[in-house]
């Protein structure tokens, strides 16, 4: 989570808030020679940049690996 705030300032910049969210997975089962891996990755992230109320998406990642 981040927070920029401006007060007093002649020209340019806005108020801004932003989120990142990030979600790591891994997960791995093995029965006598076999193994099976997983993981996923999930980052998402949202921008509120001054007054408008418009969120703007920032970092979209979905990642999943399997491997056996």
């Amino acid at each position: 989570l981040s927070q920029g705030v401006l007060s007093n300032w002649v020209e340019g910049g806005e108020n801004s808030v932003s989120l990142l969210t990030i979600l790591n997975i891994n997960a791995t089962y093995k029965e006598k020679r076999s193994v099976w891996t997983n993981s996923a990755d999930y980052k998402f992230g949202l921008l509120k940049s001054g007054e408008t109320g418009i969120l703007k998406k920032t970092e979209d990642k979905i990642e999943l690996n399997y491997k056996y």
